[in-house]
Formats: C-alpha cells, sequence, structure tokens
C-alpha cells in the first residue's frame, strides 16, 4: 500500500548558572541565567503504491504513469533559543515560618522551515524525486497540496512567584 521513513534528528545544548547564598541564614537568595538552543530535522518519504492502479486506470491522470510510483517528501526543520533570567529572595522571619518572593523572565524565539511535495518514488523506503511542475498539481490532486512555508514565533513572560512556608512541629 504504502512505505514510509520518519528520519528524526534533534540536538540540543542547555546550561544554567547559579548564584546561591548559605543556607539557614536570615536572608537567603538564588540568582541565575539559563539558555538552551535545539534544532529539530525531520525527513519523511513516503512512497504510496496503491495510487498507481488508479493513475493507470485514469485518463485524466495519464501524464503520471512515466513518474510512478508516486511519492510524497517532507522536510521539517525547528529552531528554538531560549533564555531566562531568574532569581529569589527569601526571608527566614521564624524557625517555622519561611517567606519567598520571586521573578523569571523568560525569551524564546522558535523558526520552523517545512516543505511537503509530490514526486516520484525512487526507492522502496525513501528516495523522492521531486516531481515536474507540469505534473505536479495531478499528483497534489491524488494525495494532496504541496506546502512550503516558514513560520516564526517569539514569546516574552516575567513569571512572579511569592510563598510561605510554615513548619509544623
Amino acid at each position: 500500500v504504502l512505505n514510509a521513513q520518519n528520519n528524526e534528528r534533534y540536538r540540543q545544548f542547555s546550561q544554567e548558572f547559579r548564584v546561591a547564598s548559605p543556607v539557614n541564614q536570615p536572608i537567603e537568595y538564588l540568582a541565575g541565567l539559563y539558555f538552551q538552543r535545539d534544532t529539530l530535522n525531520v525527513d519523511s518519504p513516503v512512497t504510496i503504491f496503491s495510487l498507481s492502479p488508479v493513475v493507470r486506470s485514469t485518463p485524466a491522470f495519464g501524464p503520471l504513469i512515466p513518474f510512478l510510483p508516486l511519492a510524497q517528501s517532507t522536510i521539517f526543520e525547528q529552531r528554538e533559543r531560549s533564555d531566562a533570567i531568574f532569581g529569589s529572595l527569601t526571608w527566614n522571619a521564624t524557625d517555622r515560618v519561611k517567606v519567598t518572593a520571586g521573578m523569571r523572565g523568560t525569551w524564546v524565539n522558535k523558526d520552523l522551515d517545512q516543505n511537503l511535495y509530490s514526486g516520484t518514488g525512487t526507492q522502496n523506503f525513501g528516495g523522492v524525486v521531486q516531481l515536474p511542475a507540469s505534473v505536479a498539481p495531478l499528483a497534489n490532486a491524488l494525495s494532496g497540496p504541496a506546502i512550503a512555508r516558514s513560520l516564526t514565533r517569539t514569546d516574552h513572560a516575567w513569571l512572579p512567584s511569592a510563598k510561605v512556608q510554615f513548619k509544623m512541629d
């Protein structure tokens, strides 16, 4: 019916730097920086053998016969950059009560590139050669539209926190 592969590669690097006060002091602090970089690559070729009888038996799809078996390829790449700064301050009011306030600022950028196209399957698993522009619309009518897009998203937030701890004896 069809043969599909889903080749995926993910790379990530992250690092956090912290500065913290000694514990069990009247006032304690924690401050730091965090960053992460990652990339996801996906290459998914699909050879659709089940479309060959449809192409051969439908005169309107005749121009696709030399390009059988039909296939689709999806190539996808997502890149992410995440940065943060954070800090907190704790007041040890008594042996049993702690009050903490903190703040975290985050910045996240994501980019995505995707390309989905119809083609000829050159191997049972994998291997797709893109169809000429003259016949690609016919194949897209059978297997779905071609897609070529680039998207970007950026988010930023300040995240406050507060807590009161009470130790029960």
